[in-house]
């Protein structure tokens, strides 16, 4: 039963198999989700190359993608796509949903009569705008009148013109998208400035507060998932584990139920819940659950899906043969772990201390040079920042095909988001 078990099993079906999304979340001051930057790039077997002047046939690559990148999205999140000049003023954009879309341009883009009167049209259909790396020049004015948003990349500034152009942009009635935003030191000095939203894997770093250990429940869960990191674990402890939480039982029940198990008989016990699904994919499901209630913030849902599509990643590259020294089950814990320190608002060193869990593994979760597995770690992040000419190495080294890569990638990120919604119940 394990293949009916794993999500990872389930390719994702009715997208391009050359076609990769990278999906970056904006949050607000909150920290709740503003929505996402959807980033598209079309692959061959030597190549990933970044989409942003669409022709018709591509818009519909796209459009099609689009519904792939937001599902288990809700629809009153806000998508945002990178458009050219060209694209803007030709009729493409309006394959995209215009109630949901925010169509970014770069604030350095050609300004003429041509392009205004077409971005009144597109406010009039519903799509929002967004001015993309903004920065101080002569003639943007007439953009920011229309722009909706306002988007600077931090890094490219310093504190005091970052300042400046937060007090000129005041005049205009648009929000202030903070981009590039690494560190939580970076995300309050931004927010310091009044900055409305933020964009950046800063969500996906530790907030640490030394000292702190991991309270009340979230303590809790990270000693079970390190007991189910225990090799000699069995189907019985299994069972007693997640029958002390309630939480678990009722998910892993209406997990079991789905459609995906095609049983003819309803399931209404977590013993024969366990029997079915098997040790393996058991550990799998119990612990990326764990880690799904470590944090139940939009952060924390955004970090869990971020864990279960790596390790679904992770785990797909091994068992296509392109990750040798570990095993399938270890890659995909890998995955799973490598955002513990952000979810549990741990060190990664405090957490992974003692977790029964491969040296190599612990290895790769802190980062250590010379293991070889440290090298996919890299290529997740590289991949996650839309960065594919970081990624070459990594992917020339190992052999591993564009192609394969982005449909090994876009097939872990569908089967990681149906995941979490089931185990979301």
């Amino acid at each position: 039963m394990e293949n009916s078990a794993d999500p990872s099993a389930t390719a994702a079906s009715g997208f391009s198999e050359n076609l990769v999304i990278a999906r970056q979340p904006i949050f607000d001051k909150d920290m709740a989700i503003f929505g996402y930057e959807l980033l598209f790039r079309q692959c061959d077997e030597e190549h990933c190359t970044e989409i942003v002047d669409f022709d018709r046939a591509t818009m519909k690559m796209i459009a099609d993608g689009f519904s792939l990148a937001t599902a288990g999205v809700d629809p009153w999140k806000k998508a945002c796509v990178n458009v050219t000049r060209d694209s803007l003023l030709s009729d493409c954009v309006s394959a995209l949903p215009p109630d949901r879309v925010v169509l970014e341009l770069p604030a350095a883009v050609l300004i003429d009569d041509a392009l205004l009167a077409k971005c009144r049209a597109l406010k009039d259909m519903g799509f929002h705008l967004t001015l993309d790396n903004y920065k101080p020049h002569p003639g943007v004015e007439q953009l920011l009148e229309l722009a909706d948003y306002v988007k600077i990349a931090i890094p490219d500034f310093d504190g005091k013109q970052v300042a400046a152009m937060r007090r000129e942009l005041k005049k205009y009635s648009c929000g202030l998208i903070a981009s590039r935003i690494e560190t939580w030191e970076m995300f309050s000095g931004s927010k310091f400035l009044g900055f409305d939203y933020f964009q950046g894997f800063f969500f996906a770093q530790a907030e640490v507060v030394p000292g702190r250990k991991a309270p009340g429940v979230s303590a809790v869960r990270l000693k079970l998932v390190k007991d189910l990191s225990r090799e000699d674990i069995d189907l019985k402890d299994l069972a007693a584990t997640i029958s002390m939480d309630p939480s678990l039982s009722v998910r892993l029940l209406k997990f079991i139920n789905t459609t995906a198990f095609c049983l003819l008989d309803k399931v209404d016990s977590i013993g024969r819940a366990v029997s079915i699904l098997g040790v393996v994919p058991l550990k799998r499901w119990t612990m990326a659950a764990l880690l799904a209630d470590s944090d139940a913030s939009d952060k924390g849902r955004e970090v869990t899906l971020m864990s279960l599509h790596r390790a679904l990643f992770l785990s797909s590259l091994a068992s296509a043969g392109y990750i040798k020294g570990a095993g399938r089950d270890s890659l995909f814990l890998l995955g799973l772990l490598s955002n513990a320190d952000s979810l549990f608002g741990m060190k990664m060193e405090e957490l992974v201390a003692d977790i029964p869990i491969e040296q190599c593994i612990k290895d790769a979760l802190l980062l250590k040079p010379g293991n070889g597995l440290t090298d996919f770690m890299l290529l997740l992040k590289d991949i996650e920042q839309n960065d594919w000419k970081a990624a070459t190495a990594v992917l020339y080294k190992y052999r591993i095909p564009y192609v394969t890569a982005a449909k090994l990638y876009m097939q872990a990120s569908h089967a990681a988001g149906d995941a979490l919604a089931k185990m979301s119940g």
